[in-house]
């Protein structure tokens, strides 16, 4: 096996094979280069969901397609994985829903694995979980009940004492 290189580093002069792994984030990726020394990037995972935009809630639909026709004959997907803020790679069986999402940027990569080891990836989409501003109302209106309904109590209570 080929010791990892660089993307930026397949085009050296001396790098005469057809086949480079390189290292992200401690998974090996397999690129092909071509006789000129352009690197041909296997087919890409495809993300639908999310998008590059801001969302209002914090359980988001990963959905994602990777399609089998771009690959060799005889190969197939067998590992599907995704990586979220660029933490741990957690395996999934498809598409799914992002649960608890803390609100804040973030951005997501999906892999996909075929059965001959090599792994194919998403490009990175960059999306926004913000504060729905419908609990910031909800709340606000909650309070306000709570503080009116005080008041009454209060006021109540107030002219039942004696003085």
């Amino acid at each position: 096996m080929k010791q990892p290189i660089n993307v930026r580093d397949c085009c050296e002069e001396n790098s005469i094979s057809n086949m480079h792994v390189i290292n992200i984030l401690s998974i090996n990726i397999s690129i092909l280069q071509s006789g000129n020394c352009n690197p041909i990037i296997p087919p890409y995972v495809h993300i639908q969901s999310p998008q590059n935009k801001i969302y209002s809630s914090n359980e988001i639909e990963l959905n994602f397609v990777a399609p089998s026709v771009e690959l060799p004959e005889n190969t197939y997907f067998t590992l599907f994985s995704y990586r979220l803020d660029n933490f741990v790679v957690v395996t999934i069986d498809g598409n799914l829903t992002l649960t608890s999402l803390p609100w804040g940027s973030h951005s997501i990569i999906v892999y996909a694995q075929d059965n001959e080891g090599l792994l194919y990836f998403s490009q990175t989409v960059y999306f926004d979980v913000i504060f729905s501003t419908a609990w910031v109302l909800a709340a606000f209106i909650v309070a306000a009940f709570v503080c009116v309904g005080l008041l009454v109590y209060l006021k109540k209570y107030k002219r039942g004492l004696p003085r």
